[in-house]
């Protein structure tokens, strides 16, 4: 498996509060199967919150060296989870804030109002290059009040990232039953930890597995492998993957003739 968005680099944002912590993790990670993982630490401009890039890039260097010195294997990719606002984006800024060395890049939004120009900062993206990656919209309420906006944003040419911990319940009924109509419309691209070293229980793999159970084994490999491991090989993934199937109008017709002329 391969975990798209995690806040394990440490001492950037509200995730991993220093390296032991976050090397504690990388092993945890590596039990459950993860080969790969990106770092996504919060990006919010003009916030004094969370660290610099520059901060970042010298905290992902520590972290390589720990990992070679107590022989982690999983392949670590530096990313960031960029916060949209109203604000245009410093182009330098997004340009350091892609997942890895490909064009995806992981954003997300208010959780409880949606921005104004919502739409144009995804399309400044997409014409730029980027793939937009929007990470869990079903802990937002408007997209809880209104899934058909991920239809849509999906038709603009933006990627769906749900959490695994919203597939297992831990945001609440309203985030699961959302999550779960995504997955089953085939609205969700990626499913991903979004892990903030806050707990030892791992969320990705049980999700996977539920996945899994309730859909099927081709589902949860492409949302948790496939479409991430095409991140790493910086190459297009299908925005829709699904074809549902109506009843046939004639079966139906037929089926009500059929029992008109048994009654007569």
């Amino acid at each position: 498996m391969i975990d798209i968005h995690t806040h394990i680099l440490h001492e950037c944002d509200d995730g991993a509060l220093d390296l032991d912590t976050s090397l504690r993790h990388l092993e945890i990670l590596g039990k459950n199967g993860i080969t790969d993982l990106f770092l996504t630490p919060h990006n919010i401009q003009n916030s004094d919150m969370f660290a610099d890039r520059l901060t970042v890039r010298v905290k992902f260097k520590q972290l390589l060296n720990a990992m070679k010195e107590q022989g982690i294997r999983i392949q670590v990719h530096l990313g960031a989870e960029v916060y949209l606002d109203s604000q245009r984006f410093d182009p330098n800024i997004i340009s350091d804030s892609a997942l890895g060395d490909s064009d995806y890049i992981l954003v997300e939004t208010s959780m409880n109002d949606i921005e104004e120009n919502i739409y144009m900062l995804l399309y400044d993206l997409v014409i730029s290059g980027y793939r937009p990656i929007l990470a869990h919209p079903e802990r937002y309420s408007y997209v809880i009040d209104n899934p058909e906006i991920v239809l849509d944003l999906i038709h603009k040419n933006v990627y769906i990232q749900i959490n695994a911990g919203s597939l297992l319940g831990h945001y609440g009924k309203r985030s699961e039953k959302t999550a779960w109509h995504l997955i089953e419309q085939g609205w969700c691209h990626f499913v991903a930890s979004d892990t903030h070293c806050q707990n030892p229980n791992y969320t990705l793999p049980y999700a996977v597995d539920k996945i899994e159970r309730q859909i099927d084994e081709y589902t949860a490999r492409l949302l948790s492998t496939t479409n991430p491991s095409f991140v790493l090989k910086n190459t297009p993934i299908d925005y829709f993957y699904l074809t549902q199937q109506a009843e046939p109008v004639g079966n139906s017709f037929f089926d009500k003739i059929k029992k008109m002329l048994g009654n007569s």
